[in-house]
């Protein structure tokens, strides 16, 4: 009897320990899948506030010298391919090597496809200036635009 009794608390014993392994595993690999999402969700953000960082120092720094010396204030389509341009280039130094080698590989982008995304941020955060803009020409006090929403989020 004695014998029965250990050999069923060794056998007892090895299925606890393996269900509670298992739990452990499954517990581990739920936090890592949220810190993961998080991760990729905060980068995509961060490259996107980049981009709006960068709109704005070429506006400083290059449009409105153009614009202030023009009587139509208006820019060529040369010079707006330009602008946009440095706005890509200067979000891709601010981002830096590590942070563009983690954007392309969240969001699955070779290197050309990375500059038609950034491209396309650039794009938004200049239209969304001028909406500012002429809500501010307009006597409105102008509100930052909100952050898009969270990757993955129903907002």
């Amino acid at each position: 009897m004695t014998e029965n009794t250990i050999l069923w608390g060794l056998t007892t014993g090895d299925r606890l320990w393996t269900y509670l392994g298992a739990l452990l595993l499954a517990a581990l690999i739920g936090l890592a899948g949220k810190y993961l999402v998080g991760t990729a969700k905060d980068i995509v953000q961060r490259a996107i506030r980049e981009v709006g960082d960068a709109v704005r120092e070429v506006y400083q720094v290059y449009v409105q010298a153009l614009k202030d010396g023009r009587a139509d204030g208006t820019l060529t389509e040369a010079e707006k391919i330009h602008a946009k341009q440095m706005a890509i280039d200067i979000a891709k130094a601010n981002l830096g090597s590590k942070g563009l080698k983690r954007l392309l590989r969240i969001l699955g982008l070779g290197d050309d496809a990375l500059d038609k995304w950034l491209g396309t941020k650039v794009e938004a955060a200049v239209a969304d200036a001028k909406v500012i803009g002429k809500a501010a020409a307009g006597g409105a006090t102008p509100r930052p635009l909100p952050l898009p929403a969270p990757v993955g989020s129903t907002r």
